[in-house]
């Protein structure tokens, strides 16, 4: 997956440590746009928005192909 106008960033574990939590950001200046995380009420992760940013369809495309994944569901080593 090719991202055109963002990256995402793994951040870390959630408090439980058994979900992960990225961030997404633009490639050119790194400015936050928002992150994803595990949204318990619906059993999934679920994109987190900053107040006031606004995405094309590109860039949403992208944030739904990473929510698609399943390797996002994968363990990895867990920080210390």
């Amino acid at each position: 997956m090719k991202q055109t106008w963002i990256r995402f960033e793994l951040l870390g574990f959630s408090r439980s440590r058994k979900t992960k939590i990225f961030a997404v950001l633009t490639k050119d200046t790194g400015a936050i746009l928002g992150r994803i995380a595990w949204h318990a009420p619906w059993r999934c992760y679920a994109f987190f928005p900053a107040a006031d940013t606004v995405f094309e369809r590109n860039c949403l495309q992208d944030i739904m192909d990473l929510l698609d994944m399943p390797q996002i569901l994968l363990p990895r080593e867990k920080p210390k």
